[in-house]
């Protein structure tokens, strides 16, 4: 069980790594900031984070620009 401490210091961590990287989507945010699902669901239902929903458009470019960055293995 989660303390209302430990809430607000993983909620920050979050919000922090939002507003480094607005296009993040959830799996990302569970990534770096060492989480899961559940969790992200027990914050924001309980009012300490509100993740945004990325439009998929700007997900789809933002892959591809990372994708054009990355060297081709040929």
């Amino acid at each position: 069980m989660y303390t209302k401490l430990d809430d607000i210091r993983m909620a920050k961590k979050i919000m922090a790594y939002i507003e480094k990287n607005p296009t993040a989507n959830r799996q990302e945010v569970m990534k770096h900031c060492f989480t899961n699902t559940r969790r992200i669901n027990q914050l924001q239902a309980e009012g300490y984070i509100n993740i945004p929903p990325t439009p998929r458009g700007m997900r789809n470019k933002k892959y591809y620009e990372d994708k054009a960055i990355q060297p081709s293995s040929s």
